[in-house]
């Protein structure tokens, strides 16, 4: 029987994979510009996917 992981594993394992990658390595990257963001930050980056999943449902 399979298990499927739970987030926090699967969240986990990723952080892992990007530490290990190489400093150009775009997810790395992506993952060192999130940890700086402020609160103001993730409140714009919230709507910025939620304004991108809105038009991924339009067409």
């Amino acid at each position: 029987m399979f298990l499927q992981e739970n987030k926090d594993a699967q969240i986990s394992q990723m952080l892992d994979e990007v530490i290990k990658a190489n400093e150009s390595d775009f997810k790395r990257r992506l993952i060192s510009a999130l940890s700086k963001l402020d609160d103001d930050g993730w409140d714009c980056l919230e709507k910025l996917v939620e304004n991108i999943t809105a038009t991924d449902k339009e067409k």
